[in-house]
């Protein structure tokens, strides 16, 4: 059994103020001719096919092109998505019914009640059934009702129905991400004389593994939305969206392919790619090829005194540039245009401006959290704050501190 693995798409996407429609195109037809070449007998697309839940119809039409023209490429190929955490789940699952017959299966909305499962795929080979589990993205708070409703007839088997001595402060709780992803893959009858393989797009981690995360994605405070890969161990290979760079998790087969084009600056110079993924008889090691995709632009950070980067080749690159000059620089923009036409950023960091960074280094080690926060304040608003912010203010601060 091949199959690719592709993700994060975000189509409609744009890098600063440049639209990408010609840059996403350009993947897209390199994905179709891996297509072509290979002929997998499926390929995975792992969420976030489109950057924004109301995608422009420009977006639309794009992946409804790459769509139509994988599907027309071979009649045996099979096409499996799940939407993400930019996409609107009913709206990618909308005519899902109709597109199964096209050999396109589409899961965007989660399992709900007790009756309805993770969309499961079968298909065959040579060596027997495949399963593939199409997992969309989830918050706690999509299953809560589904999960407590199941913990708590659980609960009640244990104490012979009777609900009188059941203790029900557990049901005022709330669902971690770990503990919702754990808990919906448990409640699925997984064969493991089978080979099984799941589609799934979620923070996942490796024990004490730390995964760096793009600036292009959505980043939670002390990474609350971090599941425990191991609930991924009955799986012969996790295909995984959400990462923009490829990783492994833990395991060679538990995998990330990364976006298919660069998303940030802090994805430049990064490789992009997807995966080729074959699947041989049970208990055999599963292959895994890298397919590279080259970008029609690259995403480049340049670095140096202006008239160092003016000698650079002409480039329709995207560019970050961070210039050193200590003198006064005039009409930089319109020199730095001449040589490159997709500018992303120009910023300064010369002798004047680290001096100035180390002195306010210096600074805010001496000011308490109050003078920091009445600063900031002042700098971002342009005011001061007023005695009764920073009452409240005090008392938070206060409450932090006996914490």
């Amino acid at each position: 059994m091949k199959f690719f693995h592709i993700g994060d798409l975000h189509i409609g996407k744009q890098l600063h103020q440049y639209n990408l429609k010609e840059d996403q195109e350009y993947i897209l037809n390199q994905i179709l001719e891996y297509a072509r070449q290979e002929k997998p007998d499926a390929v995975l697309i792992a969420g976030d096919i489109y950057d924004r839940a109301v995608p422009s119809a420009e977006a639309v039409e794009i992946f409804n092109h790459f769509l139509t023209e994988l599907s027309e490429l071979s009649h045996k190929t099979e096409i499996m998505m799940i939407s993400g955490n930019h996409d609107s789940a009913e709206r990618l699952e909308f005519a899902s019914s109709i597109l199964e017959k096209e050999r396109i299966h589409i899961a965007g909305i989660v399992p709900k009640k007790k009756n309805e499962f993770i969309k499961k795929v079968v298909l065959k080979d040579s060596y027997g059934q495949v399963n593939f589990y199409l997992f969309p993205f989830i918050k706690p708070a999509y299953v809560r009702n589904l999960l407590k409703e199941e913990e708590l007839e659980k609960r009640q088997k244990r104490v012979d129905g009777k609900e009188d001595d059941l203790d029900n402060s557990e049901d005022e709780k709330g669902f971690t991400y770990d503990q919702a992803v754990q808990a919906m893959i448990a409640r699925e009858f997984i064969n493991e004389q089978e080979r099984n393989v799941i589609l799934s797009h979620q923070f996942y981690l490796w024990q004490n593994q730390e995964i760096e995360r793009s600036l292009s994605e959505i980043i939670t405070v002390g990474n609350i939305d971090s599941v425990h890969a191991d609930c991924l161990e009955k799986f012969e290979y996790a295909a995984l969206g959400h990462i923009h760079k490829p990783v492994k998790v833990g395991k060679d087969w538990i995998r990330y392919c990364g976006s298919m084009l660069p998303y940030s600056i802090s994805e430049a110079e990064q490789e992009k790619g997807i995966f080729m993924v074959e699947l041989l008889e049970k208990g055999k090691k599963v292959s895994i090829k890298t397919l590279p995709l080259i970008p029609l632009r690259k995403v480049r950070k340049l670095e140096g005194n202006l008239e160092d980067i003016l000698k650079e080749e002409k480039s329709s690159d995207f560019v970050s540039i961070l210039l050193k000059d200590d003198e006064e620089l005039l009409e930089v923009r319109q020199k730095l245009l001449e040589v490159f036409d997709h500018i992303l950023e120009i910023r300064l960091h010369n002798s004047y401006i680290r001096k100035i960074y180390q002195e306010e280094e210096i600074t805010l080690k001496e000011l308490k959290p109050l003078e920091i926060f009445k600063q900031f304040y002042q700098e971002i608003l342009t005011k001061e704050i007023s005695q009764e912010q920073e009452a409240i203010l005090k008392e938070i601060l206060e409450k932090c501190e006996d914490k």
